[in-house]
C-alpha cells in the first residue's frame, strides 16, 4: 500500500471516516480536480498536436508536480495544509500555498495571452486565477473549504465545457465533498457553503 494511504486506513476509523477520507484526499482532491479541468482544456482548445502536447507537460508539471514537491517540503518542515476545526493556526498557513499556486496559474496566463488565445483554456485559467485570489482573501479572515470550492468550480466548468445535459449527474459531486469534510471534522456546513 503507498505509505500516504496509510493513514486513511488505519484500525481507529469507522467506516465512514475511510470513505470520506478517499472523498476528499483521492477523488474530490482540490489539486486533482484543477488538474483534470485543465488538461480538458487543454485537450478542448484548437491547438496543434505540439502544442497540445507541450500544454500538457506544462499543466502537470506547473500544476502537479511543483505543487507537490511544495507541498512536501511545507509539510517535512511541519506545516499543516489540512486539519480538523481545532487548529484555527492551518488557516493563515494555507495563504501561502495559496499564493503559489497564483504565481503558477499567472505565469500560465501570461504565456498564454502572449501566444495564441486559445479557448476554453484561456477561460478556465482567468476563472481560475479569479477564484485562487477570492479564496485566498477569504481565507485570511475565515476558514472556508477548498474542497468544496473547487469541486463546484469543476463542476462549473464541466457545464461550461460539454452543457448541463450531459454533466448534471456531476451535480451530486457537491453534497459528497460536503458530506466528507464534515465527517472529517474539517469544516462547518457555512464554511462549506
Amino acid at each position: 500500500m503507498l505509505n500516504f494511504m496509510k493513514p486513511i486506513f488505519s484500525k481507529e476509523k469507522s467506516k465512514p471516516q475511510v470513505i470520506a477520507e478517499l472523498v476528499s484526499l483521492v477523488i474530490l482532491n482540490p489539486a486533482f480536480l484543477g488538474i483534470i479541468i485543465l488538461v480538458i482544456g487543454v485537450l478542448r482548445s484548437k491547438m496543434s498536436q505540439i502544442e497540445t502536447l507541450a500544454w500538457l507537460l506544462g499543466v502537470l508539471t506547473l500544476n502537479g508536480l511543483i505543487p507537490i514537491l511544495f507541498y512536501l517540503f511545507f509539510t517535512k518542515k511541519g506545516h499543516v495544509f489540512d486539519d480538523t476545526l481545532d487548529n484555527p493556526k492551518v488557516q493563515k498557513e494555507r495563504i501561502g500555498f495559496f499564493m503559489i499556486f497564483i504565481c503558477l496559474v499567472s505565469g500560465q496566463l501570461l504565456i498564454l495571452a502572449s501566444t495564441k488565445q486559445y479557448q476554453p483554456l484561456l477561460a478556465i485559467l482567468s476563472g481560475g486565477l479569479i477564484a485562487l485570489i477570492m479564496v485566498m482573501g477569504i481565507t485570511y479572515f475565515w476558514k472556508i473549504s477548498l474542497h468544496s470550492g473547487m469541486t463546484t468550480i469543476f463542476v462549473l466548468m464541466l457545464i461550461y465545457l460539454y452543457g448541463i445535459e450531459k454533466i448534471w449527474p456531476s451535480f451530486f459531486l457537491i453534497p459528497l465533498v460536503f458530506w466528507s469534510r464534515i465527517v472529517l471534522f474539517r469544516h462547518t456546513l457555512a464554511q462549506l457553503l
